[in-house]
């Protein structure tokens, strides 16, 4: 059975049986199967998408789409870009809650102070 590997060079995929242990079939490293590692999926430069395994962050690593070195952070990954963008929408949604309750708040303020001006001008005459 052919396992899914993600190995330090930057290789992701299927690995090769060699033996008891699963390798890695560019570099021909002993690998993790993906299942058992925290896999974080990050661009190298130029854009090429990446699952790098946890334990390769912050160690120099080659895209194997275009050979570029890159040093993968976990700020970097798609994952906690999407974990900002949703803190960050979350945030302005209460944001924007706010404004709107103030000027909800300001707009029946204003509302009272109309109706109390027309009032006085009707008693008046």
């Amino acid at each position: 059975m052919i396992q899914e590997i993600a190995c330090s060079c930057g290789y992701s995929g299927p690995g090769r049986a060699d033996g008891p242990t699963t390798v890695c079939p560019l570099c021909g490293e002993t690998a993790q199967p993906v299942a058992e590692a925290k896999v974080w999926q990050i661009p190298c430069p130029n854009g090429h998408v990446s699952r790098v395994p946890n334990d390769c962050i912050g160690r120099r690593l080659i895209c194997p789409k275009c050979n570029d070195a890159f040093l993968p952070r976990v700020a970097d990954s798609i994952e906690k870009r999407k974990e900002e963008r949703r803190r960050q929408e979350r945030e302005e949604a209460k944001f924007a809650k706010i404004w709107l309750t103030r000027a909800l708040l300001a707009t029946g303020l204003f509302l009272v102070m109309l109706v109390a001006l027309i009032l006085t001008s009707v008693m008046q005459r």
